[in-house]
């Protein structure tokens, strides 16, 4: 990318925090559709903000420690921690539990290395009712998954070691009982690269896994069983039909030696289904772009969408990005606008970064139709990324570093915006939860 850095956001650049949003459920543990009222967030220092969506008002703000007595398992306090103290967070709204993965040691040891706890949190009082503390020292932070049926917390992990004298990852997946984070039992599976079909034998979940039917874990453009073990690689490429082929020829771009060709980049998953964008702006900035979405339950990819905007692709460096993004139903597209900005002053410290221009798009996944455009004010400007939607996919939250704002998308209201007096980060949240009505 010539010409366009990113900006660094101190010690925590290096972490991708994706939001994971759990279905909403009744206290059956059934699916509803009711529209939700409330939304807590926690960010990755531990802080977390409940707002009210009705009332437009924050409830209440602090940190997950003072209510829930976690610093009493930990021997250090925040100025003395590098990085995020929450890795990630999941929620069962059937118990009304909230999974948090935490950092043990507030730095890394000589190897690289640090222990993390799991713990089960009560809601909305964030009482502590359970924690566990994985067994191995980690080089990547744990991702959590809670599996179908709710019953367990899926804690998936890599640990770097030797075997016959190579280096090789052992993946692993530990399964803990809901609630009470009693062990189970545990997945590992050693990656010694890639097999005949060229697919990676076993991988750790990402931030991006989401479960899918038949017993699977969509992860980016990865099938994976519930072990961890590959199943399949999605090549857009080879699903593209000659159909979609030609409706996308406007996104095409010459190669180096001239031949068009269609630069196709993984965005997001939701709902069995994988996002793609054509044309992103990593390869040339402008021009005719591309939305294309594969589903993997019905075997099918939906309508292609056409855009004239500049899009980005996922890109792990970047929190920022993507730029598209499934809601949680799969069946919309929403995408942000962003301009090429310089950030700083006009000299060799100066670099070029997205802002956030506050223009939201909402487009049709099955007919790939324009739904709505809204705008955000004031605009969110640098720094600023989709956290996620509720489950219901009437909303969307948005974060900047100093600005929640909770957009319908079913234009019933106009945007509501909220800004945290105890320091609150919304672009580094990490989870939430919502509750219905």
């Amino acid at each position: 990318m010539t010409g366009k850095r990113q900006i660094v956001h101190s010690s925590l650049a290096v972490m991708l925090l994706c939001l994971a949003i759990p279905a909403m459920l009744n206290a059956d543990g059934k699916r509803t559709d009711r529209p939700v009222s409330e939304a807590l967030l926690v960010d990755c220092a531990g802080r977390y903000l409940r707002v009210d969506l009705d009332g437009q008002r924050v409830i209440a703000e602090g940190t997950v420690w003072d209510k829930s007595s976690l610093r009493t398992v930990r021997s250090y306090t925040a100025s003395t921690f590098d990085g995020c103290e929450v890795t990630d967070a999941k929620a069962d709204m059937s118990r009304k539990t909230l999974y948090l993965s935490l950092a043990k040691e507030p730095r890394l040891d000589a190897n690289g290395k640090r222990h993390y706890l799991i713990a089960a949190l009560r809601l909305p009082d964030l009482a502590l009712m359970s924690q566990v503390e994985l067994e191995d020292a980690l080089e990547t932070m744990p991702r959590l998954l809670l599996s179908e049926d709710h019953e367990k917390v899926m804690v998936s992990y890599s640990t770097h070691e030797e075997v016959d004298g190579s280096p090789i990852w052992r993946n692993t997946i530990d399964y803990l009982a809901a609630a009470s984070l009693k062990r189970m039992h545990r997945e590992e599976n050693l990656s010694r690269g890639f097999t005949d079909s060229n697919l990676p034998s076993s991988m750790p979940l990402s931030a991006s896994a989401t479960l899918a039917s038949g017993q699977r874990v969509l992860d980016r453009t990865f099938v994976l069983d519930l072990g961890g073990r590959v199943l399949e690689h999605i090549d857009p490429y080879r699903l593209l039909s000659p159909a979609i082929r030609e409706r996308l020829r406007p996104a095409e771009r010459k190669g180096a030696t001239g031949a068009p060709y269609l630069p196709i980049a993984y965005a997001d998953n939701a709902a069995g289904r994988t996002l793609f964008v054509v044309g992103d702006d990593l390869d040339s900035g402008r021009g005719a772009g591309g939305l294309w979405v594969h589903d993997l339950v019905g075997g099918m990819s939906p309508h292609p969408i056409l855009i004239s905007e500049i899009v980005a692709a996922y890109d792990p460096g970047s929190p920022e990005t993507p730029t598209a993004h499934l809601t949680a139903d799969g069946k919309f597209v929403l995408l942000e606008g962003f301009d090429w900005r310089q950030v700083g002053h006009a000299s060799e410290n100066a670099v070029n970064a997205r802002f956030k221009t506050g223009d939201l798009r909402l487009y049709s996944v099955d007919d790939g139709s324009l739904v709505r455009r809204i705008q955000l004010e004031p605009v969110p400007g640098f720094a600023a990324r989709v956290i996620g939607f509720s489950p219901g996919s009437d909303v969307a939250l948005i974060g900047s570093q100093d600005m929640l704002y909770v957009v319908p998308l079913d234009d019933t209201r106009a945007p509501i915006r909220f800004r945290s007096h105890q320091g609150f980060n919304p672009f580094w949240s990490v989870g939430a939860v919502f509750v219905e009505r």
